[in-house]
């Protein structure tokens, strides 16, 4: 399994835009509830660091552009497939969004409407991704911030199927080998932390990988559209 580090996710989610035109009602805003969760993360990173806002300069972005691009603006209503993918089409409306801002040289003041993102409790989590800054496009920020999400997701809910399931010991190798900052360590070194023989150490590590694949292609299921977009994702996120 490759290691959960700097990979694109080219995130089409045509599904998930789909059902969003065609639902109503109470549907429909649940699956807007769910675009936003999706996105406003890798948007903030594009307005942060592409355009080089400040941090709360990009909170305060964030919430516009959802307000006036995807609440009473057109920007799902006017994308379609062969549009290309969904993530660049919303790289596009950024940089756009952006520049009507600029030329509105913020004639209106920020944060005078809905507030639909949760942002003042993310402060240090936000601010502590410096490696998103050396992306130099937007789609590769935006792809950055992505996969950072599917992985950290995928992450919680490997520990709790794994604690569930009494294989605490199997989400502990993961951590230290998988999850390891910078080169892995070997699996002895892994086993001497641990009290386990290398043996055991591969053994727990190709039961989590395992588990942790199942968990990631639910993820991505939930938003991909049939099993060949599904395949390529996991291929693209995974190496799989």
């Amino acid at each position: 399994m490759a290691r959960a580090s700097g990979r694109d996710f080219p995130a089409t989610s045509w599904s998930l835009v789909r059902r969003l035109k065609e639902d109503q009602g109470t549907e429909r805003q649940q699956h807007l509830a769910r675009l936003i969760e999706l996105y406003w993360e890798p948007v903030y990173w594009v307005i942060r660091h592409h355009w080089q806002r400040t941090d709360q300069d990009a909170r305060d972005l964030t919430q516009e552009f959802f307000e006036s691009a995807v609440l009473q603006g057109t920007l799902l209503e006017n994308f379609a497939p062969n549009r290309g993918t969904f993530r660049g089409y919303v790289c596009g409306a950024i940089s756009n969004f952006i520049i009507d801002q600029d030329r509105a040289s913020q004639a209106q003041k920020r944060g005078g409407g809905i507030r639909l993102l949760s942002l003042e409790g993310a402060g240090l989590e936000l601010a502590n991704e410096p490696h998103l800054a050396e992306r130099s496009t937007p789609e590769q920020v935006f792809d950055a911030a992505w996969t950072r999400i599917v992985f950290a997701r995928a992450t919680k809910l490997l520990a709790q199927r794994l604690e569930g399931e009494g294989k605490a010991v199997c989400l502990d190798v993961f951590r230290r080998y998988d999850l390891a900052e910078g080169t892995a360590p070997s699996y002895k070194t892994v086993g001497e932390a641990l009290g386990l023989s290398v043996d055991q150490v591969k053994h727990a590590l190709a039961q989590a990988r395992d588990a942790f694949r199942e968990v990631v292609t639910g993820i991505v299921s939930s938003y991909v559209d049939g099993p060949d977009e599904l395949r390529l994702e996991l291929r693209r996120l995974l190496g799989v």
